[in-house]
């Protein structure tokens, strides 16, 4: 059998070829956090930066319903339609909603329910 420390070789070397090949590819991505708290109308954080391939969640953890829409990338402009949108999203009193941005763009989002909520999302390389 192999001794200890030709283990530990073979295991750093399956473990450096993995990552050298991709296998491993989304060890650095993220989980970023929105919460939505009984009694508020805001989005928490209302601003945040992330790395494209992070993915932002979205909680709601009060007991109204909202609904998140995002046109696009850079866009505070209004859609004609929703196959036009990046997230359009009814989100329930205690449900969540998670969204990985395929560009790296300032995304603008609101609650087309309660328009004064909103958020921005800028997405780095």
């Amino acid at each position: 059998m192999y001794s200890r420390d030709k283990r530990w070789v073979i295991l750093s070397v399956a473990m450096l070829l993995s990552i050298g090949f991709g296998v491993i590819d989304d060890a650095d991505a993220a989980d970023f956090k929105v919460v939505v708290k009984q009694g508020t109308k805001a989005f928490m954080p209302q601003e945040m930066k992330i790395k494209l391939g992070d993915q932002v969640r979205w909680i709601n953890e009060g007991e109204e319903e909202h609904f998140l829409t995002s046109a696009g990338p850079s866009s505070r402009q209004v859609v004609s339609g929703t196959e036009n949108l990046e997230i359009h999203k009814r989100l329930p009193p205690s449900e969540s909603y998670s969204h990985s941005f395929a560009q790296a763009e300032t995304y603008y989002y609101f609650c087309a329910i309660h328009m004064q909520m909103w958020g921005i999302v800028i997405v780095e390389k």
